[in-house]
């Protein structure tokens, strides 16, 4: 999944995959607390899973180009770490 989202990333700009993920987080946020059935709970899961994939997998880059300063991007960087 990173890798899928990676690249689409790259083919459609970090901001668009990285507001892609945040996007799906609140459905499954709910479903996840209080699921009626084990299935739900297992699509909600999926769901927050592909999101934090999307979202996740273009943070560093977006760090990298928000920050082009090498002692600035490494504060951020070293900040998201951490």
């Amino acid at each position: 999944m990173l890798l899928l989202f990676g690249r689409l990333g790259d083919l459609l700009g970090g901001g668009a995959s990285f507001s892609s993920g945040w996007a799906c987080s609140p459905w499954p946020r709910r479903r996840a607390a209080s699921p009626a059935i084990p299935s739900t709970l297992i699509v909600a899961r999926f769901v927050q899973g592909v999101g934090a994939a999307a979202a996740s997998s273009v943070v560093l880059a977006i760090v990298a180009i928000e920050f082009p300063e090498p002692a600035e991007r490494a504060k951020a960087m070293s900040g998201y770490m951490s």
